[in-house]
């Protein structure tokens, strides 16, 4: 699995993201309802990673269920992390309380200060590389401006206090420099 996170392609979907979100994890795990589920799932929910691919959270939740399978971990538990790495899809309808810490935990780099949000940004390009700059641009606008008309960009409690202003700032930074 770490050997997944140090694919040449990849210049935001590291360990470092995995790192970030274990900080994040350990900030609200207390929170949490199934911890081990959810930090066993920010392990695996970017494992298998391609840009633009639609099926990336669908391997990533096989990878996963084989990895805890062959360890002899009970079926419900590698059913709950697999079912928490398919909701970290974008446009998953998060229905349960972890679904939704994971979701916040996997977006807080948004709401992070301009520095680490700038290197998110130049990650996320240079994962995009193959994209000429007019379909980056119209891609990536097309997902901020789908955060921003949101209620609330973090779904739980905890996370909109500690990330939501910042997250909205950084993001309509993103978009007035995409133009």
């Amino acid at each position: 699995m770490v050997n997944c996170y140090a694919e040449s392609h990849r210049a935001y979907h590291t360990l470092k993201h995995i790192a970030h979100s274990l900080e994040k994890f350990d900030l609200a795990k207390n929170l949490i309802r199934y911890p081990a589920a959810v930090e066993m799932a920010i392990f695996y929910h970017d494992a298998v990673y391609a840009p633009g691919a639609k099926n990336n959270e669908k391997k990533s939740a096989k990878l996963a269920e084989r990895f805890l399978k062959n360890l002899g971990v009970e079926k419900t538990f590698r059913t709950t992390v697999a079912d928490l790495i398919n909701s970290t899809t974008f446009l998953s309808s998060l229905e349960t309380h972890d679904e939704k810490f994971l979701h916040d935990i996997d977006y807080s780099i948004l709401g992070e200060e301009k520095a680490v949000f700038a290197e998110y940004e130049s990650g996320v390009r240079k994962e995009f590389g193959q994209l000429s700059v007019v379909e980056y641009q119209k891609g990536r606008r097309m997902f901020l401006e789908t955060l921003l008309v949101k209620p609330s960009i973090f779904l739980t409690e905890f996370f909109q206090k500690k990330y939501e202003s910042t997250a909205r700032s950084n993001i309509k930074k993103a978009l007035k420099r995409l133009g």
